[in-house]
């Protein structure tokens, strides 16, 4: 499945994508300044509360997986990098992080603990500082290193495997889709492994580590993505695409999939939908916004995935 046998390499391309990721995770996430930083607030929003009217701050935040009512005192030093991660993969793996926020609702209801149960957001934002650490674009509790650093940096030869492939599937997702490869796998091992919330931060540093032997003797992200889904069921659930990732084409699923939330609209008049909007002058359609859902159906009322869209 795509050996890689020369000795790994900074290339441009590389080289521009570590500067681009160094920038993200150097640059606050400041949501109320910054009109990025909304948008993928926005979105993530979208893809696991649909139906409800967005809200800077509130109690829903914490019933999303952050663990207060204000989402950026989580986010702090994982800077703008890590909003755009947890973006990317509730984008790309909506029934993944669907699927697994109902998996930590029925964990916390039945072990009757906060213990046996972690905060998704504030996990995935741990996942991203590591990996981040691991590229070597940060140190650890040091925090992002600076840029003379940077620089000194991409004159080495790349230690790590993963540093090479951050480009191979397109520029600006390869990061994106390591974190959700390591974010998928965590979840799986919490669940089985049923340790707690305390215990969380090692079972973290084990999967980017992991994640890093498993990335040797791959060519792509995609081969690596579907070594992970061999390697496990559960893992490949939550790393199943639904297919469609074109903003325009998640936009569109986006917006009926809330008004079938809202509404309870029936597959055959979201058809009629599409088709009527699809004959709608340009100046007459809604503005496209930065909505970018994909994958299943999701009733948060009753805590159940029904169907895949």
């Amino acid at each position: 499945m795509g050996i890689c046998d020369s000795r790994p390499e900074w290339t441009d391309p590389v080289q521009n994508e570590v500067r681009r990721l160094w920038a993200s995770r150097t640059r606050a996430f400041e949501p109320d300044t910054d009109p990025h930083a909304m948008r993928l607030l926005r979105s993530y929003w979208r893809v696991v509360l649909p139906a409800s009217p967005f809200q800077r701050t509130g109690p829903q935040w914490s019933s999303i997986g952050f663990q207060g009512k204000d989402p950026v005192t989580d986010v702090r030093a994982g800077g703008l990098l890590s909003v755009m991660c947890l973006e990317h993969f509730s984008s790309f793996y909506t029934f993944g992080t669907r699927q697994m926020l109902i998996d930590l609702r029925r964990l916390e209801r039945q072990e009757g603990s906060a213990e046996k149960f972690y905060p998704l957001s504030t996990s995935a934002i741990v996942i991203c500082v590591m990996l981040c650490d691991l590229i070597g674009i940060s140190k650890g509790m040091r925090g992002v290193i600076s840029e003379e650093q940077l620089e000194q940096l991409l004159t080495k030869s790349p230690r790590l495997a993963i540093s090479v492939l951050l480009t191979k599937d397109g520029p600006h997702v390869g990061f994106q889709e390591l974190f959700s490869f390591a974010l998928a796998h965590f979840h799986v091992e919490f669940l089985r492994r049923d340790i707690t919330y305390m215990e969380s931060p090692e079972l973290a540093r084990e999967v980017v580590q992991e994640l890093e032997v498993r990335a040797k003797g791959h060519k792509t992200i995609n081969s690596l993505r579907l070594a992970y889904c061999d390697m496990d069921p559960a893992i490949e659930r939550l790393l199943t695409r639904a297919g469609g990732e074109a903003c325009g084409w998640r936009l569109a699923r986006g917006i009926h999939h809330a008004n079938r939330v809202r509404k309870g609209c029936s597959l055959q008049g979201i058809i009629f939908d599409l088709h009527r909007d699809a004959q709608r002058p340009s100046e007459a359609k809604p503005a496209q916004t930065d909505v970018r859902w994909i994958g299943t159906e999701y009733a948060a009322e009753e805590d159940v995935v029904v169907s895949r869209l």
